[in-house]
């Protein structure tokens, strides 16, 4: 058997789980939803999903939001998640709300691994290094966030 999704796998199954149920959509049906937009994935895929022994890639990812009618940040990062902790990675945890800007692209998640202190020590490093993927105004925002002017 495949090995189980990591924590924050299992926070994306737990929220797939949630949102399915409560539009009332059964494992056949989300099924045929998907095959329809040409993404399919059995109901048995779906129940593994859902308790973590199948992992979700990109593409399930995007159908799955897609049909369920929910952005991305919505599966990945529960809605009520504020100051608790999210296990993003199995090393580290970060405060739910702090992935949530994460995932919408309004922040970098920074922590003693990455600190700020030293991302931003140098705009130009900052800039070039951090901030480069980003579309312009969305970085300018970030930087701004972190009090280093980038204009």
């Amino acid at each position: 058997m495949a090995e189980r999704v990591g924590p924050a796998g299992e926070v994306l199954a737990t929220n797939i789980r949630r949102v399915r149920t409560a539009q009332r959509l059964g494992y056949a049906e989300l099924s045929r939803l998907l095959a329809n937009i040409g993404r399919p994935i059995p109901e048995l895929g779906l129940r593994r999903i859902e308790i973590g022994e199948r992992r979700v890639d990109f593409d399930d990812l995007v159908a799955l939001c897609y049909v369920l009618e929910v952005c991305p940040v919505d599966l990945m990062v529960d809605k009520d998640a504020t100051t608790e902790a999210y296990p993003l990675i199995p090393s580290r945890e970060f405060e739910s709300e702090s992935v949530r800007e994460w995932v919408r692209g309004e922040a970098l998640l920074l922590d003693s691994y990455n600190p700020p202190e030293e991302i931003f020590a140098d705009p130009d490093r900052a800039m070039f290094e951090v901030l480069q993927w980003m579309p312009e105004d969305r970085a300018k925002r970030v930087a701004q966030n972190w009090g280093v002017d980038n204009s």
